[in-house]
Protein backbone atom coordinates (compact mmCIF):
# COMPACT_ATOMS: atom_id res chain seq x y z
CA UNK A 1 0.00 0.00 0.00
CA UNK A 2 2.98 1.96 0.36
CA UNK A 3 5.54 2.63 3.33
CA UNK A 4 5.35 4.77 6.86
CA UNK A 5 6.43 8.39 6.84
CA UNK A 6 6.41 8.98 10.42
CA UNK A 7 4.19 8.19 13.71
CA UNK A 8 2.71 10.81 15.43
CA UNK A 9 -0.42 11.49 18.30
CA UNK A 10 -4.28 11.23 16.97
CA UNK A 11 -6.45 12.49 19.11
CA UNK A 12 -9.87 9.50 18.10
CA UNK A 13 -13.25 9.99 18.56
CA UNK A 14 -13.17 8.25 21.97
CA UNK A 15 -11.18 11.23 23.07
CA UNK A 16 -8.02 9.38 23.87
CA UNK A 17 -4.86 10.12 22.20
CA UNK A 18 -2.89 7.48 20.69
CA UNK A 19 -0.45 7.43 18.07
CA UNK A 20 -1.33 7.25 13.98
CA UNK A 21 0.88 5.39 11.71
CA UNK A 22 0.84 7.43 8.93
CA UNK A 23 1.22 6.62 5.40
CA UNK A 24 1.77 7.74 1.56
CA UNK A 25 -0.33 5.81 -1.37
CA UNK A 26 1.82 3.49 -3.71
CA UNK A 27 2.07 6.33 -6.27
CA UNK A 28 3.67 8.93 -4.44
CA UNK A 29 6.02 5.96 -2.95
CA UNK A 30 6.87 5.31 -6.30
CA UNK A 31 7.78 8.86 -7.45
CA UNK A 32 9.84 9.74 -3.69
CA UNK A 33 11.59 6.44 -4.34
CA UNK A 34 12.54 7.25 -7.82
CA UNK A 35 13.77 10.95 -7.07
CA UNK A 36 15.83 9.11 -4.12
CA UNK A 37 17.36 7.21 -6.90
CA UNK A 38 18.09 9.76 -9.39
CA UNK A 39 19.33 12.12 -6.92
CA UNK A 40 22.52 9.64 -6.33
CA UNK A 41 23.65 10.80 -10.08
CA UNK A 42 23.08 14.71 -9.72
CA UNK A 43 26.31 16.77 -11.09
CA UNK A 44 28.90 17.35 -8.94
CA UNK A 45 28.47 20.88 -8.22
CA UNK A 46 24.71 20.16 -6.82
CA UNK A 47 26.55 17.94 -4.16
CA UNK A 48 28.68 20.55 -3.65
CA UNK A 49 26.05 22.96 -3.10
CA UNK A 50 23.97 20.71 -1.02
CA UNK A 51 26.23 20.20 1.50
CA UNK A 52 25.56 23.60 3.25
CA UNK A 53 29.08 24.83 3.53
CA UNK A 54 28.37 28.00 4.67
CA UNK A 55 29.17 30.93 2.06
CA UNK A 56 29.24 28.33 -0.80
CA UNK A 57 26.47 29.40 -2.94
CA UNK A 58 25.94 27.69 -6.63
CA UNK A 59 28.14 29.59 -8.56
CA UNK A 60 30.91 28.82 -5.81
CA UNK A 61 29.49 25.23 -6.15
CA UNK A 62 30.24 24.98 -9.61
CA UNK A 63 33.42 26.52 -9.48
CA UNK A 64 34.91 24.38 -6.46
CA UNK A 65 33.11 21.20 -8.98
CA UNK A 66 35.58 22.83 -11.88
CA UNK A 67 38.61 23.42 -9.85
CA UNK A 68 38.94 20.37 -7.68
CA UNK A 69 36.93 17.39 -10.14
CA UNK A 70 35.89 14.80 -6.87
CA UNK A 71 34.31 15.82 -3.24
CA UNK A 72 37.60 13.76 -2.42
CA UNK A 73 40.13 16.49 -3.88
CA UNK A 74 37.85 19.00 -2.65
CA UNK A 75 37.98 17.47 1.47
CA UNK A 76 42.22 18.33 1.23
CA UNK A 77 41.68 21.48 -0.22
CA UNK A 78 44.19 24.08 1.78
CA UNK A 79 43.42 27.68 2.02
CA UNK A 80 46.64 28.27 0.04
CA UNK A 81 44.93 26.81 -3.04
CA UNK A 82 41.15 28.27 -2.21
CA UNK A 83 42.66 31.61 -2.45
CA UNK A 84 43.90 30.77 -5.69
CA UNK A 85 40.65 30.31 -7.06
CA UNK A 86 39.29 33.13 -9.01
CA UNK A 87 35.92 34.63 -7.50
CA UNK A 88 36.58 33.02 -4.26
CA UNK A 89 37.15 35.21 -1.11
CA UNK A 90 39.18 34.53 2.15
CA UNK A 91 36.04 33.88 4.39
CA UNK A 92 34.66 31.60 1.78
CA UNK A 93 38.22 29.57 1.77
CA UNK A 94 38.57 29.94 5.75
CA UNK A 95 34.28 28.15 5.96
CA UNK A 96 35.76 25.88 3.20
CA UNK A 97 38.28 24.42 5.37
CA UNK A 98 36.62 24.78 8.57
CA UNK A 99 33.93 22.21 7.41
CA UNK A 100 36.20 19.48 5.52
CA UNK A 101 38.17 19.77 9.81
CA UNK A 102 35.64 18.89 11.35
CA UNK A 103 35.42 15.17 11.84
CA UNK A 104 31.64 15.00 11.94
CA UNK A 105 30.84 16.15 8.58
CA UNK A 106 33.99 13.91 7.00
CA UNK A 107 32.11 10.96 8.84
CA UNK A 108 28.37 12.22 6.86
CA UNK A 109 30.71 12.60 3.55
CA UNK A 110 32.25 9.54 3.83
CA UNK A 111 28.77 7.55 4.08
CA UNK A 112 27.18 9.59 1.75
CA UNK A 113 29.72 8.87 -1.10
CA UNK A 114 28.89 5.29 -0.43
CA UNK A 115 25.36 6.33 -1.72
CA UNK A 116 25.97 8.66 -4.51
CA UNK A 117 27.77 8.18 -7.89
CA UNK A 118 27.80 12.05 -8.71
CA UNK A 119 28.55 12.91 -12.46
CA UNK A 120 32.29 14.31 -12.46
CA UNK A 121 32.85 17.55 -14.54
CA UNK A 122 34.65 16.49 -17.79
CA UNK A 123 38.06 17.17 -18.99
CA UNK A 124 36.90 20.30 -20.71
CA UNK A 125 34.91 21.63 -18.36
CA UNK A 126 37.75 21.81 -15.74
CA UNK A 127 39.99 24.52 -14.51
CA UNK A 128 43.17 23.57 -16.31
CA UNK A 129 45.26 26.66 -15.09
CA UNK A 130 46.00 29.27 -12.72
CA UNK A 131 47.10 32.64 -13.95
CA UNK A 132 50.76 32.83 -12.16
CA UNK A 133 50.45 36.52 -10.81
CA UNK A 134 47.35 35.86 -9.37
CA UNK A 135 49.34 33.63 -6.85
CA UNK A 136 51.67 36.11 -5.89
CA UNK A 137 48.88 38.57 -5.51
CA UNK A 138 47.84 36.00 -2.76
CA UNK A 139 51.14 35.96 -1.14
CA UNK A 140 51.62 38.26 1.76
CA UNK A 141 54.94 39.56 1.97
CA UNK A 142 56.22 42.81 3.39
CA UNK A 143 56.95 45.95 1.02
CA UNK A 144 56.37 43.99 -1.66
CA UNK A 145 53.79 45.93 -4.27
CA UNK A 146 51.88 44.85 -7.44
CA UNK A 147 55.27 46.26 -9.44
CA UNK A 148 57.64 44.27 -7.73
CA UNK A 149 55.39 41.11 -7.60
CA UNK A 150 55.52 41.86 -11.57
CA UNK A 151 58.36 42.01 -12.18
CA UNK A 152 59.13 38.49 -10.60
CA UNK A 153 56.35 37.52 -12.65
CA UNK A 154 58.14 38.40 -16.17
CA UNK A 155 61.27 37.05 -13.88
CA UNK A 156 59.66 33.45 -13.34
CA UNK A 157 56.70 31.47 -14.57
CA UNK A 158 55.90 29.36 -11.28
CA UNK A 159 56.55 29.21 -8.15
CA UNK A 160 58.55 25.89 -9.19
CA UNK A 161 60.85 28.00 -11.14
CA UNK A 162 61.45 30.12 -7.82
CA UNK A 163 62.04 27.30 -5.31
CA UNK A 164 64.60 24.92 -7.70
CA UNK A 165 66.05 28.52 -8.78
CA UNK A 166 65.87 29.49 -4.76
CA UNK A 167 67.57 26.01 -3.86
CA UNK A 168 70.39 26.03 -6.38
CA UNK A 169 71.65 29.56 -6.24
CA UNK A 170 70.26 31.14 -3.32
CA UNK A 171 68.48 34.40 -2.82
CA UNK A 172 69.37 37.46 -0.61
CA UNK A 173 67.17 36.65 2.14
CA UNK A 174 66.27 40.00 2.99
CA UNK A 175 65.35 40.24 -0.97
CA UNK A 176 61.31 40.23 -2.15
CA UNK A 177 62.62 37.68 -3.94
CA UNK A 178 64.44 35.69 -0.78
CA UNK A 179 60.99 36.52 0.89
CA UNK A 180 58.76 34.52 -1.62
CA UNK A 181 61.34 31.87 -1.94
CA UNK A 182 60.86 31.46 2.30
CA UNK A 183 56.92 31.76 2.29
CA UNK A 184 57.08 29.00 -0.60
CA UNK A 185 59.35 26.65 0.76
CA UNK A 186 57.15 26.50 3.75
CA UNK A 187 55.11 23.19 4.83
CA UNK A 188 51.50 24.91 4.08
CA UNK A 189 52.54 25.73 0.76
CA UNK A 190 54.59 22.70 -0.29
CA UNK A 191 51.92 20.99 0.31
CA UNK A 192 49.40 23.27 -1.66
CA UNK A 193 51.65 23.09 -4.75
CA UNK A 194 51.68 19.64 -4.62
CA UNK A 195 47.84 19.31 -4.62
CA UNK A 196 47.42 21.76 -7.49
CA UNK A 197 50.09 19.36 -9.41
CA UNK A 198 48.01 16.22 -8.53
CA UNK A 199 45.15 18.33 -9.89
CA UNK A 200 46.70 18.56 -13.17
CA UNK A 201 46.43 22.17 -12.90
CA UNK A 202 49.73 24.14 -14.43
CA UNK A 203 50.68 27.47 -14.11
CA UNK A 204 50.21 30.27 -16.54
CA UNK A 205 51.19 33.80 -17.55
CA UNK A 206 47.86 36.10 -17.51
CA UNK A 207 49.73 38.37 -20.72
CA UNK A 208 49.32 34.69 -22.48
CA UNK A 209 45.95 33.95 -22.00
CA UNK A 210 45.04 37.61 -23.03
CA UNK A 211 46.21 36.75 -26.27
CA UNK A 212 43.54 34.29 -26.97
CA UNK A 213 40.26 35.97 -28.61
CA UNK A 214 37.15 35.67 -25.95
CA UNK A 215 34.23 33.95 -27.78
CA UNK A 216 31.29 35.72 -28.37
CA UNK A 217 29.70 34.29 -25.38
CA UNK A 218 32.38 36.27 -22.96
CA UNK A 219 30.88 38.25 -20.61
CA UNK A 220 27.55 38.14 -21.59
CA UNK A 221 24.29 38.31 -19.83
CA UNK A 222 22.12 35.51 -21.04
CA UNK A 223 18.80 34.12 -20.02
CA UNK A 224 17.81 30.43 -21.48
CA UNK A 225 13.70 30.40 -22.18
CA UNK A 226 11.40 27.39 -23.48
CA UNK A 227 12.19 24.02 -23.73
CA UNK A 228 15.06 22.66 -25.12
CA UNK A 229 16.19 19.40 -26.90
CA UNK A 230 19.49 19.12 -26.94
CA UNK A 231 20.21 19.79 -23.39
CA UNK A 232 18.85 19.77 -20.36
CA UNK A 233 18.08 23.52 -18.85
CA UNK A 234 20.96 23.30 -15.88
CA UNK A 235 23.45 21.91 -18.82
CA UNK A 236 22.72 25.05 -20.87
CA UNK A 237 23.19 26.88 -17.79
CA UNK A 238 26.62 25.74 -17.05
CA UNK A 239 27.84 25.62 -20.65
CA UNK A 240 27.25 29.31 -20.95
CA UNK A 241 29.05 29.90 -17.99
CA UNK A 242 32.24 27.86 -19.44
CA UNK A 243 32.19 30.15 -22.33
CA UNK A 244 32.40 32.88 -20.23
CA UNK A 245 28.44 33.97 -19.75
CA UNK A 246 26.77 34.81 -17.16
CA UNK A 247 23.03 33.19 -16.80
CA UNK A 248 20.14 35.30 -15.25
CA UNK A 249 16.62 34.32 -14.40
CA UNK A 250 14.87 37.34 -15.76
CA UNK A 251 15.29 39.02 -18.73
CA UNK A 252 16.07 42.92 -17.81
CA UNK A 253 17.64 45.64 -19.98
CA UNK A 254 21.15 44.09 -18.72
CA UNK A 255 20.09 41.27 -20.36
CA UNK A 256 22.49 40.81 -23.41
CA UNK A 257 21.26 37.67 -25.58
CA UNK A 258 18.00 35.17 -24.92
CA UNK A 259 17.92 31.74 -26.02
CA UNK A 260 14.56 31.00 -26.61
CA UNK A 261 12.86 27.23 -27.35
CA UNK A 262 9.83 26.31 -28.20
CA UNK A 263 6.89 27.79 -25.40
CA UNK A 264 8.88 30.25 -24.61
CA UNK A 265 6.30 32.68 -23.19
CA UNK A 266 7.02 36.22 -21.37
CA UNK A 267 10.70 36.26 -20.76
CA UNK A 268 10.55 36.20 -24.71
CA UNK A 269 7.82 38.54 -25.13
CA UNK A 270 10.19 40.80 -22.67
CA UNK A 271 12.85 40.37 -24.57
CA UNK A 272 11.16 41.43 -27.98
CA UNK A 273 9.89 44.70 -25.61
CA UNK A 274 12.93 45.45 -25.26
CA UNK A 275 15.24 45.10 -28.23
CA UNK A 276 17.22 41.93 -27.14
CA UNK A 277 18.95 39.46 -29.26
CA UNK A 278 16.97 36.72 -29.38
CA UNK A 279 18.46 33.20 -30.61
CA UNK A 280 17.13 29.68 -30.61
CA UNK A 281 18.72 26.32 -29.58
CA UNK A 282 20.47 25.76 -32.87
CA UNK A 283 22.07 29.30 -33.07
CA UNK A 284 22.95 28.67 -29.04
CA UNK A 285 24.70 25.41 -30.18
CA UNK A 286 26.62 26.83 -32.77
CA UNK A 287 27.99 29.37 -29.90
CA UNK A 288 28.94 26.90 -27.89
CA UNK A 289 31.15 24.89 -30.53
CA UNK A 290 32.34 28.79 -31.43
CA UNK A 291 33.42 29.23 -27.64
CA UNK A 292 35.25 25.84 -27.71
CA UNK A 293 33.18 23.96 -25.11
CA UNK A 294 31.62 21.51 -27.29
CA UNK A 295 32.87 19.70 -30.11
CA UNK A 296 31.24 19.66 -33.24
Amino acid sequence: VGFVLREEPFLYKDGETRTKVVRIQEDLAGKLLFSVEKSRTRPLWRVIFGLGIRHVGEATAKDLARFFGSLSNLSKATYQVLILIENLGETTAKSIVAFFSQQHNRDVLEDLLNELNPVLPSESERISFIPFPRLLGCLSIKGAGAVSMRRLAEKFESPEEIIDYGDNFKFESDSIEGRVYELLRSRDWIDSLGLISELGIRWELENKRNNILPSFLSGKVLVITGSLEKFSRDRAKELAELAGAKTAGSVSRKTDLVVAGPGAGSKLVEAQKLGIKVINESDYFDLLIDSGVLDE
